[in-house]
């Protein structure tokens, strides 16, 4: 139950907004527009700005992007607020943030408008559970030209390995144009290395998508799942399952691939009418959360978007193994706002799902 309250605090100040109770205190929180931030539009995600977690004492701590710098501030099981400091950005574009076991990491990066391999272009920094900086390791060049473009960040552990999944926009290609994609690449963070990374262009058999208007990655045992909001190769929230396991210095490899939600139209077309925020494992399946328009051809980009989940059987990893449950089923026509939907993990096999409908906070449990 602690757990899950404490997700449920982290949801409820990223898709609603709501204040802290601040109790009796002489520090101020600081104040951000991040509020709604997850799903600015309908066609692709944006980095999340704005992080709450749980530490081994019973506090919790908030990690915010606020636009120039990052702020982090523990408060009580009463919400009452203990320390504050700022963090200075050390690159100019924020990335993402990722709380782990032993550490805690921030990643960062620049343009790279003169497609010069020699830039670092993205920055992973180390900093210990008090929020002392430990270390940094870069990638530079990796084909890309803006780092986290129409896309999102996010990271998982395993072993001494950190794994990053984002989005870049690429180098000039030969028709012209920057075409954007996902990148993924792995860190050992004892000696704060880049081991990997898959950048260039590809196919899906190796956990390439582009575009890749969102990305998730987990670790379920020592497998490495990945999922991506694809409007072009594959048009589909794509579902990757890495044949290397997790832990090894090197994660390329082939991948199977499930398209847990075809995604009607052209190849390319940036309207997909889908919006992701959810990515869970559980003890028998694999789940992808969104909000859609029906995938038909039958709605367009004025009809009302349904909250989804995809769930793909661990025993049967393959569309037929795959359904697709609607949580919400209002009309086209119902002029009803949904948010991206959150999805929090509270046992095995227990999941709630929360999402606003024009404000007002909704949730749903799933099993």
């Amino acid at each position: 139950m602690k757990k899950f309250l404490a997700l449920l605090l982290t949801i409820m100040l990223i898709v609603t907004g709501m204040p802290f109770v601040a109790g009796a205190q002489t520090l101020t929180p600081v104040l951000t527009a991040n509020e709604g931030r997850l799903a600015t539009n309908s066609y692709y995600a944006t980095t999340i700005k704005s992080y709450l977690y749980e530490n081994g004492d019973g506090t919790f701590t908030r990690v915010e992007y606020t636009g120039e710098d990052i702020v982090v501030e523990t408060y009580s099981s009463a919400y009452v607020l203990l320390s504050q400091k700022t963090l200075a950005m050390e690159l100019p574009i924020w990335g993402g943030f990722y709380a782990g076991t032993n550490y805690n990491f921030i990643v960062e990066g620049q343009t790279n408008y003169n497609e010069d391999d020699s830039v670092e272009v993205f920055r992973v920094i180390k900093y210990s559970k008090d929020w002392t900086r430990l270390g940094s390791t870069g990638l530079y060049g990796a084909n890309t030209y803006i780092p986290f473009d129409a896309g999102s960040l996010r990271m998982a552990e395993y072993g001494d390995m950190l794994y990053v999944r984002t989005a870049h926009e690429m180098y000039e290609s030969g028709d012209g144009l920057h075409h954007q994609a996902n990148v993924t690449f792995s860190v050992k963070m004892s000696t704060m290395e880049i081991t990997d990374s898959y950048h260039n262009v590809s196919t899906s058999g190796y956990g390439y998508a582009s575009h890749s208007f969102n990305q998730f990655i987990g670790i379920d045992g020592s497998t490495i799942i990945a999922a991506d909001h694809g409007d072009a190769y594959p048009r589909s929230v794509a579902l990757f399952k890495y044949s290397k396991a997790a832990g090894d210095d090197t994660f390329t490899s082939s991948c199977t691939l499930v398209n847990a939600l075809p995604i009607y139209g052209g190849t390319g077309d940036n309207f997909t009418g889908v919006y992701l925020n959810g990515f869970g494992i559980s003890d028998s399946a694999y789940l992808i959360a969104g909000k859609s328009i029906l995938q038909d051809g039958s709605q367009d980009s004025s009809s009302t978007r349904n909250i989804f989940v995809t769930v793909t059987s661990k025993s049967d990893f393959s569309s037929n193994g795959t359904s697709v449950k609607w949580l919400t089923n209002y009309a086209a026509d119902s002029g009803i706002n949904i948010s991206a939907p959150q999805l929090v993990k509270i046992g095995g096999n227990k999941f709630a799902m929360l999402w606003t409908e024009d404000g007002v906070l909704k949730y749903a449990f799933i099993d």
